[in-house]
């Protein structure tokens, strides 16, 4: 009798300890994954500090160069070859070239994908209607916000990088909105496609002025 209930307490010993294990390691990934929200968090933070001091160095905002979308890249080169301009603004790996010259890459975004750029856009403050397309402001509309973007730049690795992209976006809005979707809160996802997606960070209020 006495070697049957030491196996049967052996048995439960086991139990709990392999129910503890598995408490334990839900326990760590969540904690993993919250560390992870708030890295990126925090970065879209910084970038969006930098964007202001950038207006309070310079006097001006960063260049709208198409309809709701604005040239990050000035806050780590000193592209308009202003004499107030005190950057880099943020830590940044590169700006790129071409029609990319407008983004940088950091080694935040990295983390996620190496071709994932840094963007910025002016885009709607208010609950999006839909986000297959640019939720962009109406000229000098109240109803607009800066927005710090990431994206995968690099057409070419796009469906490589777009579900590790969504991953982090899907990953924030539980922890930042509470999952209250793509359309709203802090927290937003441009969805163009399957392979083409923006997560998008709400910040300060600011008008757009392109015409």
């Amino acid at each position: 009798k006495k070697g049957a209930m030491f196996g049967l307490d052996a048995r439960i010993a086991l139990a709990i300890f392999g129910a503890l294990s598995v408490i334990s390691g839900a326990a760590l990934y969540s904690a993993i994954q919250t560390s992870k929200v708030e890295m990126y968090r925090q970065y879209f933070v910084e970038v969006g500090k930098a964007s202001e001091q950038y207006y309070l160095d310079t006097g001006q905002e960063l260049t709208e160069f198409a309809k709701g979308a604005v040239e990050s890249s000035q806050l780590v080169n000193n592209r308009l070859n202003l004499s107030n301009w005190n950057g880099p603004y943020i830590a940044y790996d590169d700006y790129l070239s071409t029609y990319l010259s407008k983004f940088f890459t950091s080694s935040i975004t990295k983390q996620i994908h190496s071709s994932v750029t840094t963007e910025m856009g002016l885009l709607l403050a208010s609950t999006w209607a839909a986000n297959s397309s640019a939720q962009v402001c109406v000229t000098n509309d109240a109803d607009c916000s800066e927005y710090i973007i990431l994206h995968v730049g690099d057409s070419s690795t796009r469906a490589e990088a777009a579900p590790k992209v969504r991953s982090v976006y899907e990953m924030m809005d539980k922890l930042i909105d509470n999952s209250d979707g793509a359309l709203a809160g802090k927290i937003r996802l441009l969805d163009y496609g399957s392979d083409n997606i923006y997560i998008c960070y709400q910040t300060r209020v600011r008008k757009s002025t392109y015409v």
